[in-house]
């Protein structure tokens, strides 16, 4: 399934924020902090450790590139925006797992660059609000990206 959907993505382009020859950076439509982003390879890998030396290369380009861009978008370019990062994956028991596919989610906390986004109340029992749209969000990373 999400091989489908970052054909899509890439596709669409309104919520695409980078894309190397192995892997997409996007603003998922369910995304519910205003600035999540995935990394999704564009091909079938169901665990880092599948990745070839170019995939692994590529992947860092990616890492780099979002984690920048963070930085920029947040004015915090000494020391970066903070995230909260977790890679999807196969298990670690040694089985191939083609039914996975390996992605990773960002989650950076901010709003805006002097204020911090915080779930509580309503949003934390109830449904998560959206203060910019997807497609605004990946706009705004696009153009702070370096």
């Amino acid at each position: 399934m999400l091989l489908d959907y970052i054909e899509e993505e890439i596709k669409k382009g309104e919520r695409l924020v980078y894309e190397n020859p192995d892997f997409a950076v996007v603003v998922p439509f369910w995304a519910e902090w205003p600035y999540e982003s995935m990394i999704l390879p564009k091909t079938h890998i169901d665990g880092i450790d599948k990745l070839s030396k170019e995939q692994t290369t590529n992947l860092a380009q990616a890492l780099s590139l979002v984690t920048k861009t963070y930085a920029n978008v947040f004015n915090h370019p000494k020391y970066g925006a903070s995230y909260t990062m977790g890679i999807h994956q196969k298990p670690t028991d040694g089985k191939d797992h083609p039914e996975l596919q390996m992605h990773i989610h960002f989650e950076p906390p901010w709003l805006t660059p002097s204020r911090l986004k915080f779930m509580v109340g309503y949003e934390r029992f109830g449904e998560q609000q959206r203060d910019i749209t997807p497609e605004q969000a990946a706009e705004r990373l696009r153009n702070a990206k370096i």
